[in-house]
């Protein structure tokens, strides 16, 4: 499992994404779980399951800013 951490343009952790070859799972800066890309389908989804949007949106879910 690969690990990156997101950064602001001043350098401050923002969160944090883990991805193991299937699914990307995101967490804010306090490793709080907000929600995971699957690649198999395409679909975003938040920390409760609930669809984001097609594509990549795994982002959104730690700045918790609407595609």
């Amino acid at each position: 499992m690969a690990r990156k951490t997101l950064k602001d343009i001043f350098g401050r952790t923002i969160g944090f994404l883990d991805d193991d070859g299937k699914t990307e799972r995101a967490y804010n800066e306090k490793r709080q779980y907000t929600g995971r890309y699957d690649k198999s389908f395409d679909r975003t989804y938040d920390h409760q399951g609930r669809a984001v949007g097609s594509g990549n949106l795994v982002t959104n879910t730690i700045t918790g800013k609407k595609p």
